[in-house]
C-alpha cells in the first residue's frame, strides 16, 4: 500500500506528495495506477503528473485548495486497493539511449562524485528497466 511520505507546496495552484519506497520495486508502477484511479476521482484538478516517487498535482483554486485537495487524497488513497486497480499488460518499450558529452555534459560530473567509472554510471543507468 502506498503511503505519502510528505507534501510540497510547488506554487500556489500545485504541489507534490512523495510517497515511502515499496518493497519489490514496484513504487512507480503503484503511483502510475494511482494517478489513473485519482484523475477520476479528484475535483478541481487540472493535471496529475505521475513521476518515479511522487505525483506532481495541479488545481484549480476557485473549486479546492491544498488542504481539502490533501484531505480528498488521503481519502481515496485508503480506498485505493490492488483489486481496484486496472492492471493492463504493458509491452515493453526500449529507447535507445546515447551517452556521449553533448547531451549528457553532466556525465562525467556524476561520475566523479560517485567515485564511478563513466561505464559504471551508464551501467547503472541502462541495466534498469523504468
Amino acid at each position: 500500500m502506498l503511503k505519502i511520505n510528505h507534501t510540497e507546496s510547488q506554487s500556489e495552484t500545485s504541489l507534490s506528495i512523495y510517497f515511502d519506497e515499496i518493497h519489490g520495486g514496484e513504487l512507480s508502477l503503484e503511483i502510475s495506477l494511482l494517478s489513473e484511479y485519482l484523475r477520476e476521482r479528484l475535483s478541481g484538478v487540472t493535471d496529475i503528473v505521475p513521476c518515479a516517487a511522487s505525483l506532481y498535482i495541479e488545481y484549480n483554486v476557485l473549486h479546492t485548495d491544498s488542504t481539502q485537495l490533501l484531505e480528498e487524497i488521503d481519502h481515496h488513497l485508503h480506498h485505493f486497493k490492488l483489486s481496484e486497480k486496472e492492471v493492463r499488460v504493458q509491452e515493453v518499450l526500449e529507447l535507445p539511449i546515447y551517452y556521449h558529452s553533448e547531451v549528457a555534459p553532466d556525465l562525467a560530473e556524476l561520475a566523479k562524485q560517485k567515485n564511478l567509472t563513466i561505464n559504471e554510471v551508464i551501467k547503472m543507468h541502462s541495466d534498469v528497466d523504468y
